[in-house]
């Protein structure tokens, strides 16, 4: 037969409720012990009264008997007024006695033997109250003799005195049970106190056994994790403490697992992952430091990370590390690490510091090859900045001189064949210059310059750069300016303006409207250009600005050629200003596309400040 032990909940219960037994037990005790004397001092009342009633009797016939002598000789009405009263009170005391002895048997009867004593003594008074007032001498005699034979000798006293005599054997039968009776009550409250004294001790000892002491070693193994010891064994048992241990073990094995896999991820991580104190010194670090940098793992550790890093750039990677443990979030940057065999690589450093470890943990991401491709790409940039604008400028004016007649005259269809080979050769410029601002700004080499600059003006400048290729479309421009003067950089807002509404015209049919509307208020500057076109799918509207990204057609084909560098370019210079762009946009109902630039007073005392690009 299995014997199953109580939960936590019942051993705490049954802890509390033993000595509370016990305690119940003492209070009804208490309490009965209190009722019995509450009943003592209620018949000890009783008797007294007893007592004090059958003294008043015997006092009032003392004196009645006492007033009928000096009746004899005084004959006055003072004494018979003393009798009455007398009578009076001897009439209330016997009332008062019968009520109070109508549950005592045996008193009962000796009162009610009493009663027609006390009644004929006042018969025999009231004959010789008369015989008195008559001067009845016979009469007188009588009735005197009969109080004195029967009613003082043989009647009212000895009543009286059996009345007295049962209250004081009944005090005297009473008095040593009940003493037994209280002694032996007090034994058995002294015993339970007693027990139950022991009782609490035990249960105590009990307690501190079988559940403090668990909870200790719980906390004992809690300990053990956190240092990376072996635990204590699993408890026995099926109540709280034995389940809560039962899930720390399988914490403690999960927590154990899942380290061995962070350990063994982090070991076999290609990128160099080490920990570094606040002095610079290697902490840790993994197997990679061997295959990136050509160090074994036991050459690097304390040793100072400066001692790896080029002298050149050990002043920004100083600044870098310390701006890391300054902030709460991960920072970035490329250091060069001078390797073993005497190569300098450039890896990428994502920091974090925390404060807890009093450490920053390092992830080092080799970018060599990366930067290599970047540099190389910024030199063939630098190389179409050079090489081909400067033969496109020149075929550019060449081709502006032909209509003009510089080279002699030509026919119409040579002029028109010239200026077709110079919408092609603008359209090629452009494509180089996006190219070139995309670059900048990917290098942090783009830049605004802000002034002051009066919208009327930008508005018309703006419409004056599409106003050739729109009348070559046959669109008609329009526009409307609510607005005076805004802080901006106006050849940069000048190229976005420009850049929507080439767009808005080349995506519009001969004959429609392109409207240019500017609108100022408190706090911002909105630019909006509207077209009739067909409308942009709204699957297209969150990649639209969107680098190297195209709108297409219904059909599923980009629409014109170009390299999707314009509205992402539009997009960047926007919020460099601090503002927003965006497109409204509905198939066959044509598009607007919108950006605000802030009116902030303290951005127009930056007026002549370069902000730096951000990439």
């Amino acid at each position: 037969m299995t014997v199953r032990v109580p939960n936590l909940m019942g051993k705490g219960l049954l802890i509390i409720a033993i000595p509370a037994l016990f305690q119940l037990i003492f209070g009804i005790s208490l309490a009965y012990i209190g009722l019995k004397a509450h009943e003592e001092q209620e018949r000890e009342t009783q008797a007294i009264q007893v007592l004090l009633q059958a003294g008043r009797i015997e006092s009032a016939c003392y004196t009645i008997t006492k007033e009928c002598v000096r009746l004899s000789v005084e004959k006055s009405v003072r004494v018979i007024r003393t009798i009455n009263a007398a009578t009076q009170s001897l009439d209330t005391s016997q009332a008062e006695l019968v009520n109070l002895v109508k549950n005592d048997v045996v008193q009962k009867t000796n009162v009610e033997r009493l009663l027609p004593m006390t009644k004929l003594f006042v018969q025999n008074v009231e004959k010789i109250i008369e015989a008195i007032k008559e001067n009845d001498q016979i009469a007188l005699t009588m009735s005197a003799m009969q109080i004195r034979n029967y009613t003082l000798k043989r009647g009212a006293g000895e009543e009286q005195l059996a009345i007295i005599r049962q209250v004081e054997e009944s005090r005297l039968a009473e008095s040593p049970v009940q003493g037994e009776k209280t002694a032996f009550i007090l034994l058995m409250l002294s015993i339970g106190l007693l027990i139950s004294t022991i009782l609490a001790l035990l249960s105590a000892a009990y307690f501190l056994q079988d559940i403090v002491f668990r909870i200790y070693n719980i906390s004992k193994n809690a300990e053990l994790i956190t240092i990376g010891e072996e635990m204590k064994p699993v408890m026995k048992g099926r109540d709280e403490i034995a389940r809560l241990d039962r899930v720390l073990h399988s914490m403690a094995k999960s927590l154990k697992d899942a380290t061995r896999r962070e350990t063994a991820l982090v070991s076999n991580a290609a990128d160099v992952i080490l920990c570094i104190d606040k002095s610079f010194m290697i902490t840790t670090i993994n197997k990679a430091a061997q295959t990136q940098w050509g160090y074994a793992e036991g050459d690097l550790l304390q040793k100072r990370v400066m001692s790896l890093i080029p002298s050149e750039s050990q002043e920004s990677a100083r600044n870098f590390f310390a701006s890391a443990k300054n902030t709460r979030n991960s920072e970035t940057s490329d250091l060069p690490i001078i390797c073993n065999d005497g190569r300098i690589k450039t890896f990428s450093w994502n920091v974090l510091w925390s404060p807890e470890e009093d450490l920053l943990f390092c992830v080092a991401h080799d970018v060599s090859e990366l930067r290599r491709v970047e540099n190389a790409k910024r030199d063939f940039i630098n190389m179409v900045s050079h090489d081909i604008r400067t033969p496109l400028s020149g075929m550019a004016i060449f081709l502006e001189m032909i209509p003009m007649g510089v080279y002699g005259a030509i026919n119409e269809s040579g002029t028109s064949r010239a200026n077709a080979l110079s919408s092609a050769l603008n359209r090629i410029t452009a494509m180089v210059n996006d190219l070139l601002d995309i670059e900048k700004m990917q290098s942090g080499q783009f830049q605004i310059f802000k002034n002051e600059v009066d919208l009327n003006n930008l508005v018309k400048a703006s419409l004056e750069m599409v106003q050739g290729y729109a009348e070559q479309q046959q669109i008609t421009l329009e526009s409307e300016c609510k607005g005076k003067m805004l802080a901006c950089d106006e050849a940069r807002i000048i190229q976005v303006l420009q850049n929507l509404m080439s767009n808005a015209i080349k995506f519009s049919a001969p004959g429609k409207i392109v409207k240019l509307n500017v609108v100022q208020d408190e706090h911002d500057t909105r630019f909006e250009i509207i077209d009739q076109g067909k409308g942009i799918a709204k699957d297209d509207i969150p990649i639209l600005f969107d680098r190297f990204t195209q709108a297409k057609n219904q059909d599923g084909s980009k629409r014109r050629s170009g390299f999707g560098l314009g509205l992402a370019i539009c997009k960047d210079i926007v919020e460099r200003h601090g503002g927003k762009i965006g497109i409204i946009s509905e198939i066959d109902k044509g598009s607007t596309f919108w950006f605000t630039l802030p009116n902030d007073e303290t951005k127009k005392s930056e007026a002549q400040t370069s902000v730096a690009a951000n990439t």
